[in-house]
């Protein structure tokens, strides 16, 4: 967010105006919760979500594995289409108690993309960046971005070795995947 202001030549007014894109929801595991703006005579901004409530987030893991795990047990697989910056993150980061518990009961998740695991790997890297809750995770020794069954797919070949996998699994792929745009997978 860059906030900028000024003074109107001749008058005594100051003026502010704020630029911003995209400012994420409070609560995100991988970045602190966004700063609100207090006061501003214009703003300019990205609305993707306009108006809309976002839920509760305390339940959004609990529903995403029951969704997942009902699937997986009637032989489907899951396909998650999610950013490659942030979304895929917070997904696996969902699913991750869930799988270290052993409640994914072996089902196999791929993250197909080579952004998503750079992606992956730089969050990895700054970890001051993360809200305290997945600063405490990381101090006793939990990746949330890995588990038990996880695999990461950079290459061609291994996101068509994924084609071989008989048993119901899930993908997390960046959302271009789902529309055909760049994917690996035949």
């Amino acid at each position: 967010m860059i906030e900028f202001s000024w003074h109107v030549d001749g008058k005594n007014d100051d003026r502010k105006i704020v630029f911003s894109g995209d400012q994420g929801r409070p609560g995100a595991p991988f970045l602190t919760s966004p700063k609100k703006v207090q006061e501003a005579d214009y703003q300019v901004l990205e609305s993707t979500y306009g108006e809309r409530e976002h839920g509760d987030r305390s339940r959004w893991g609990k529903e995403l594995f029951e969704a997942v795990l009902e699937t997986v047990e009637n032989g489907g697989n899951v396909i998650i289409p999610a950013f490659a910056v942030g979304r895929a993150q917070e997904v696996l980061y969902e699913l991750n108690p869930y799988a270290e518990s052993g409640a994914f009961k072996g089902i196999k998740c791929f993250v197909d993309r080579p952004l998503v695991v750079s992606a992956g790997e730089i969050y990895s890297r700054h970890p001051a960046c993360f809200n305290a809750e997945t600063r405490h995770l990381i101090e006793m020794g939990d990746d949330p971005l890995a588990f038990p069954g996880i695999s990461y797919t950079r290459s061609k070949d291994e996101s068509k070795a994924m084609n071989s996998v008989k048993e119901p699994h899930v993908i997390i792929s960046a959302s271009g995947m789902c529309t055909g745009a760049g994917s690996f997978t035949t």
